[in-house]
């Protein structure tokens, strides 16, 4: 000891540098991972908000205003996405039957339209949103949201 302190060896100090030297690496490559992660997360997100806008305009502005905060509307919209070109009136009401189960919590939608050329699907419990089903030969031929 030299005035209250310990005197360093060159070899403890060689090891102290060389541990300090790898731990700043390691930091660096672990915050260089998580900037690439959050880079791709917000890449996959732009994505999906841009596919979902191109789909249906309404049906994002819906989605981005309330989905996130009104199971309501979130069920609604799982709704709307399953419904696809192509699907027949059982399909649909197997759709409906999935997404709405007959012991559930909320009430399926309610056939606001119901004619051989199209179908209109209204929320339940005052909401005020519809999906607009066009018709033909019995299947559906093209699907649009309504969210007014």
């Amino acid at each position: 000891m030299n005035g209250g302190k310990m005197l360093r060896s060159p070899a403890r100090a060689s090891l102290t540098r060389i541990v300090s030297h790898f731990t700043m690496r390691a930091n660096r490559a672990v915050k260089a991972i998580a900037a690439v992660c959050a880079a791709a997360l917000v890449v996959c997100w732009i994505t999906f908000l841009t596919r979902l806008y191109r789909e249906d305009p309404m049906l994002f502005i819906s989605r981005v205003a309330y989905d996130w905060h009104d199971p309501r509307f979130a069920a609604f919209h799982r709704l709307y996405a399953r419904i696809r070109v192509g699907m027949n009136r059982n399909e649909l009401q197997e759709a409906i039957e999935q997404v709405y189960p007959a012991n559930g919590r909320r009430k399926p939608p309610r056939f606001h339209v119901d004619k051989p050329t199209e179908i209109i699907l209204f929320m339940e419990n005052g909401g005020c949103e519809g999906i607009i089903l066009g018709l033909a030969n019995g299947r559906i031929v093209s699907k649009h949201y309504s969210a007014d």
